[in-house]
């Protein structure tokens, strides 16, 4: 399987992209997008990080950033929740292509048709290859859909590092090493745009999302976990 985490690359670890119309999509208050988007990073980066909410038409800033990162709720199903804070290394990059996605979204396209255009771009080198740096994604609500299985799957709290051309045999470990024993790095993708990922041990504070996000979001109780509890 191939595991790709980040939200740039949401497609090859969740499999194909779902061919579901995309204004089909879960609409949240924007309280509650802006608690999931920020729940992405521990407190201590949320609080001074800007953040940007789904509009009618695009990602709309709400609130500017004063360290360098740069958190939104991604998605690629309807009732999908994709949390995740850029550093300013993935300004270029990860989080460019991540606000296009938004305005193709509310476009009416297709997941299917998202993500093409994402792949199209990306082997055009339409987007730079981001330089050293980390993405967080350590919220207790990832939800991505997996299509090849058919499954929504809720994704352990990970953070991942820029990792450009670097294979598992580089960094002498690998995705089983790395759900066997959460902190142990695996590559997400061996290639340009590829990650270094760290399962943790604990989510982010759930406690905004709770009061915000109270009846908004889908049930847990059909959702598959990820990593698998044993290999």
């Amino acid at each position: 399987m191939r595991l790709i985490l980040s939200g740039l690359f949401i497609s090859g670890f969740a499999g194909s992209i779902l061919s579901a119309n995309a204004t089909d999509i879960r609409e949240l208050s924007r309280e509650c997008e802006i608690a999931l988007a920020q729940s992405a990073a521990p407190r201590h980066l949320w609080e001074g990080a800007g953040v940007f909410v789904l509009g009618s038409t695009a990602y709309e800033r709400v609130k500017d950033s004063e360290n360098g990162f740069e958190c939104l709720l991604e998605r690629n199903h309807p009732d999908s929740a994709i949390p995740i804070c850029f550093d300013a290394q993935s300004t270029d990059a990860n989080l460019a292509l991540t606000l296009e996605k938004g305005k193709l979204i509310r476009q009416g396209k297709s997941f299917e048709e998202v993500s093409a255009k994402v792949e199209r771009k990306l082997s055009e080198g339409d987007y730079p290859i981001a330089g050293y740096g980390v993405v967080y994604m350590v919220s207790d609500y990832n939800y991505i859909f997996n299509s090849e299985r058919n499954v929504m799957l809720k994704v352990a709290p990970h953070v991942m590092f820029h990792a450009p051309n670097i294979k598992n045999s580089d960094i002498g470990s690998n995705p089983r090493a790395a759900f066997a024993n959460r902190g142990l790095p695996m590559i997400n993708a061996e290639g340009p745009h590829g990650f270094m990922v760290s399962f943790v041990e604990h989510s982010s504070d759930s406690s905004r999302v709770e009061t915000e996000c109270n009846g908004q979001l889908p049930p847990r109780a059909n959702m598959t976990a990820f990593p698998p509890s044993s290999q």
